[in-house]
C-alpha cells in the first residue's frame, strides 16, 4: 500500500451530528474583518449561506480553546435555512473567514429509498472543484490527498480531503486537512473543513530520518511488525488546542483503506527530533486485533480543581525533571481568568491582578517555547499544588 494516509479523521460529520442534504453556493466574495459580537456572527453566517432570512436556532458561541489549534478564537452559529435545513457555520473571530460549514438534520432524507447515484469519482470531481475555490493553491500543487486518495464513505456522503505540504524539502504536512463532503444521492456539497495553513513556528526538517524512524517505530508498534508492516510514515507539524506546535512522525500500521468502510489502522506518534514516543493512535476504524504489551513512556499530568480541566496536552505534556514539574506557559490558559501573552523574546502571565514576566515566573525557553515551573507559579499567584507520586499527577487548587 502506498500513498499518504495523514491524520486520522473520524467517520462522523465535519461539524456536529450532520447527515443531510442542501446545496449552498460558495460565495464569490470574502466577508472579512473581525467579529465582535454574537449578532455580528449570525449576520456573517447568513451572508455565507446567502440567506438573509436564515433563522438562528441557538446562541452564537465564541470558543477560545477548541478551535485555537487551527484558527484561534472562533464563533459557531446555528442557522435554519428557508428550506428548513439546519446549518452549522464556524467563523474566525479575527478575520471573519468561514472555517467550517455543514448541513444538518434533514430527517426525511433518511427515509428516502434508492441507491446512491453519485459514485466516488464523480464525488471527487465535485469536491475538488469546491475545494479549489476555497483554497486556490490546490490547483497549483503543494497538497497531498488524505487516506491514500480514498474518500471516507458515510451513509449519505463521500468526504474527500487534502493536506497542505508545509515543507517541500522534508515533505512535512500541515496539522489538519481541507475536507469536503459530497452528498452521494445528489452530488451536492453539504459541508467542508478549511485547513490551517500557518504560520509554522518550528523547524520542519526532522533530526530523525525516515529509515531511522522506522527502526524506532518497530520497537513500539502496537501490532507485531513482523505480521503487520508499518506501512505509512507521515511527517507532520502537529498542533494542540492552545496553538503549540511539534514536528512529529505518525507511524501507522494500516490494515485497510476502502471507499465504503473507511480506514482501519493502529499507530504511534513520535517526536521527529528526539524519537520520543508521544501517544498511540489505536485502534482506528473498529480494528480489534490483539496488540503487543508495548510500554509507552508515562508522562506526568496536571489536573485543576475544581473542575475536570487539565494543564498540558498529549502533544506537549508536562515535563518532570530534577527541578520539578514544568508546563508550557500557554497551557496555563486552562485555568480560568488566566491570560498568557507569549512571544519568542517575552512572556507575560496575568493572574489575580498581577502581571508576571519571565523572570518572575523563572521561565526557561527550550524546544521552541517558554516553560514555567508549576510549583513556583502556583506559589506566586496563590494556588495550592498537591502531588500524587504514585500517579505522577499534580492537582492545582485555585480556590475559585
Amino acid at each position: 500500500m502506498s500513498g499518504i494516509i495523514g491524520r486520522p479523521r473520524t467517520a462522523g460529520p465535519i461539524i456536529g451530528t450532520c447527515a443531510a442534504l442542501c446545496i449552498v453556493a460558495l460565495p464569490s466574495h470574502v466577508f472579512g474583518g473581525p467579529i465582535a459580537s454574537a449578532e455580528q456572527a449570525i449576520e456573517r453566517g447568513r451572508q455565507w449561506l446567502g440567506q438573509g432570512n436564515a433563522v438562528p436556532t441557538g446562541r452564537a458561541t465564541l470558543d477560545r480553546h477548541e478551535a485555537r489549534a487551527l484558527h484561534g478564537a472562533a464563533w459557531t452559529v446555528s442557522l435554519r435555512s428557508t428550506e428548513g435545513h439546519d446549518n452549522l457555520v464556524m467563523l474566525d473571530a479575527n478575520t471573519g473567514r468561514t472555517l467550517q460549514w455543514a448541513v444538518c438534520n434533514r430527517h426525511p432524507y433518511r427515509d428516502e429509498p434508492g441507491e446512491p447515484i453519485v459514485g466516488p469519482d464523480e464525488a471527487r470531481r465535485i469536491a475538488s472543484d469546491y475545494a479549489s475555490r476555497l483554497c486556490p493553491s490546490l490547483k497549483t500543487g503543494g497538497w497531498e490527498p488524505a487516506l491514500g486518495g480514498t474518500p471516507l464513505r458515510r451513509s449519505d456522503s463521500y468526504q474527500w480531503a487534502w493536506y497542505p505540504v508545509v515543507d517541500t524539502l522534508s515533505g512535512a504536512l500541515g496539522c489538519n486537512d481541507l475536507a469536503v463532503d459530497v452528498d452521494c444521492r445528489t452530488g451536492e456539497v453539504i459541508g467542508f473543513l478549511r485547513p490551517y495553513e500557518g504560520p509554522w513556528l518550528i523547524p520542519t526538517l526532522p533530526s530523525i530520518g525516515r529509515a531511522q524512524m522506522l527502526a524506532i517505530a518497530r520497537r513500539f508498534a502496537l501490532l507485531d511488525p513482523a505480521s503487520y508492516a508499518i506501512n505509512h510514515l507521515t511527517l507532520r507539524v502537529q498542533t494542540d488546542d492552545y496553538g503549540l506546535q511539534r514536528l512529529v512522525w505518525e507511524c501507522l500500521q494500516v490494515l485497510s483503506v476502502d471507499a465504503e468502510t473507511g480506514v482501519m489502522m493502529y499507530g504511534v506518534v513520535f517526536d521527529a527530533h528526539t524519537g520520543e514516543p508521544l501517544y498511540p493512535i489505536a485502534p482506528f476504524g473498529g480494528a480489534k486485533h490483539p496488540t503487543r504489551p508495548v510500554r509507552l513512556p508515562r508522562h506526568a499530568s496536571v489536573r485543576i480543581e475544581p473542575g475536570p480541566r487539565v494543564v498540558g496536552t498529549q502533544l506537549l505534556p508536562p515535563v518532570l525533571d530534577g527541578d520539578g514539574l514544568w508546563v508550557r506557559a500557554e497551557h496555563l490558559r486552562a485555568v480560568e481568568k488566566i491570560r498568557v501573552d507569549v512571544a519568542r523574546d517575552r512572556l507575560a502571565v496575568h493572574a489575580g491582578g498581577k502581571m508576571l514576566d519571565k523572570a518572575a515566573l523563572s521561565a526557561r525557553y527550550r524546544d521552541y517555547g517558554w516553560w514555567v515551573p508549576l510549583r513556583h507559579v502556583a506559589k506566586t499567584v496563590g494556588w495550592r499544588v498537591d502531588w500524587n507520586n504514585a500517579k505522577k499527577e499534580a492537582v492545582i487548587h485555585t480556590g475559585r
